[in-house]
Parts: C-alpha cells; structure tokens; sequence
C-alpha cells in the first residue's frame, strides 16, 4: 500500500510510457511522443502540457476505483486477486478511505 500524487505520475511517464511504446509497433507517432517527452523536466511539467503532448489525459489522471472521481492523491493497494485470481490494482481517494474508516469505527464493539 502507498499514497501516489499526481507528480509521482508524471514523473514516471516517460519510463511508463517507453515501455508500452519503444519498440515501434504502434507506430512511428508514439516514438515522436516519446521524443517530446524526454525534452521536459518532469519535476516541474504540468499535467496539462504533458496530456497536450500525448492527446489525452490518461497518462496523467488518478481516478479512485471506489467512486470514480479525479483525485490528486490516492491510496494504491497492489498485489490483489479478484475471485478468479486475477491480479488488479486498487486506488482509493481520501473521502473513500474516510468512508471505509467510518465503516469499521461503527463497526467496533458488535462482536
């Protein structure tokens, strides 16, 4: 489990998105992409020039898995298996976090 920011996202674009596109079989446009990429400095880019480079913002977007709403900060729980045992990954937002706390402090004492 670890808290991931939208900087942690962007700065780990390029790596993420050389290894999905390096290899140029989707095309000659994701490796002039990629060239782009690497000329900005990912401590300090925003989001909006980075999705302007790509086209669209899913490089750059934290969405909760509970709630589905935009978040700049989520929880991220890796390493899970759904009931077919297939692996997923888990983000959550701060109020979505809250609700579950919320859930288990009335929980406590039923027993």
């Amino acid at each position: 489990m670890q808290l991931v920011t939208k900087r942690d996202i962007i700065k780990q674009v390029i790596s993420d998105w050389e290894k999905a596109y390096s290899s140029g079989l989707y095309g000659g446009d994701k490796l002039e992409i990629l060239e782009k990429l690497k000329k900005i400095n990912l401590n300090t880019v925003s989001a909006k020039k980075i999705d302007s480079i790509i086209g669209n913002k899913s490089w750059t977007s934290l969405n909760c898995s509970v709630c589905g709403k935009h978040s700049d900060k989520v929880v991220v729980l890796k390493d899970l298996y759904d009931r077919l045992g297939n692996t997923c990954i888990v983000y959550l937002c701060l109020n979505c976090v809250l609700k579950i706390n919320n859930l288990f402090l009335k929980d406590l004492g039923k027993d």
